[in-house]
């Protein structure tokens, strides 16, 4: 009806802009060895990957229109949005220390520039970051055929992961001193035996693991680690897969199917409040479904390639701190705890257990096609 005072508004949200530099680095050497072992025909594959990365993000204030205190308090309407910046939003580079006329503690969103102009700026907010990653791998595969159609793959990839971050406050200080250090040693074991009826045909069972370790987005994240995180260890996530190809008869596609199932200990899950913040959760999920797929060429000039997953992705276990209730308090909303356990102590959150995870969806699917002029 236009009128501000029960027309809705949406809040101008996300973090402070920035100027982001990053970079990196990746070599990845292998040999291969085909050779005998006993009469058994046989190829082995040793290999190195060093990689190295850096980021380094400068972070930008912004000044808020007069008489608002925080940016989504600013008015935003919803049904007749208008795409500019409001009067008196404007970013500027703030000087460690020089725009902070509070405490160096706590919120800092008045009296920054002034009596009337307020901004976003915190004492505990980011000013700058720069994170590092590097990763030094030595990883092993060895293939023995059984007989001519039948064989067995067998490789083992161990990783020496290392991550830091160093940042900034808006007051100048670096937080916390002298930055934060993840070491991470990973170890990453596959075992495939695979079937070969015919040239044009493929059949394989096949079981993995693998480990993610802190800080592995040091690159997209100006946060990657903390303090109370970088000590955690990695997500574990094991992968028991069957699948085939096998050419279309008369074609020259190829058609893949798949059936498998991801069980991942210590889920790496992001934080609510901030979006971005990742950490080791210790919530265990498991993810069962099927993959088809169809590739190759339709005619010589045109080629296609598409595909079908579904995921049923589920939690297995989840923990959560309980609280008990008070005559202060109520009811509270999260888990109530049992008899005999205190508050603040985790236990098995039964109410996400069993619920589908987030950012999984149940159906997907790809076409890509092109033609040749």
């Amino acid at each position: 009806d236009g009128n501000p005072a029960t027309e809705a508004f949406g809040g101008i949200g996300g973090s402070s802009p920035y100027d982001n530099d990053a970079w990196g680095l990746q070599n990845i050497s292998t040999i291969r060895v085909d050779y005998d072992l006993g009469g058994f025909r046989n190829q082995a594959i040793f290999g190195i990957d060093v990689s190295r990365q850096e980021n380094d993000k400068a972070f930008y204030a912004y000044t808020l229109p007069p008489g608002i205190a925080t940016r989504p308090a600013i008015p935003h309407p919803i049904v007749t949005p208008n795409p500019a910046f409001p009067a008196g939003y404007t970013l500027f580079r703030p000087v460690p220390g020089a725009n902070l006329t509070c405490p160096a503690t706590g919120n800092c969103t008045t009296n920054v520039l002034g009596p009337t102009v307020f901004s976003n700026v915190a004492a505990t907010g980011v000013l700058e970051s720069h994170g590092r990653a590097t990763n030094v791998a030595a990883f092993f595969t060895d293939r023995l055929w059984l007989v001519d159609r039948v064989s067995i793959i067998g490789s083992l990839r161990l990783d020496r992961y290392t991550a830091d971050l160093d940042s900034i406050l808006y007051t100048g200080q670096a937080s916390p001193p002298g930055g934060i250090k993840s070491k991470s040693t990973l170890k990453s074991p596959r075992f495939s035996a695979v079937f070969e009826p015919a040239d044009d045909q493929t059949l394989y069972l096949s079981w993995g693991r693998s480990e993610t370790p802190q800080g592995t987005s040091i690159t997209a994240a100006g946060t990657a680690l903390t303090v109370t995180a970088k000590d955690l260890d990695p997500e574990v996530s094991r992968i028991l897969e069957a699948g085939a190809k096998v050419r279309v008869p008369g074609t020259q596609l190829s058609a893949t199917a798949s059936v498998f199932r991801i069980r991942k200990d210590n889920a790496l899950q992001t934080d609510p409040a901030t979006g971005f913040l990742q950490a080791q959760s210790g919530e265990k999920q498991e993810v069962k479904g099927f993959e088809l797929g169809l590739t190759g060429r339709v005619t010589p000039k045109w080629t296609v390639n598409a595909g079908y997953a579904y995921l049923d992705a589920k939690i297995r276990e989840s923990f959560s701190n309980c609280v008990v209730p008070t005559s202060t308090t109520g009811t509270p909303t999260n888990i109530v705890c049992p008899v005999g356990v205190t508050s603040a102590i985790p236990v098995r959150n039964t109410i996400a257990i069993g619920q589908q995870v987030v950012f999984v969806p149940k159906h997907s699917a790809s076409l890509y096609t092109s033609y040749d002029l």
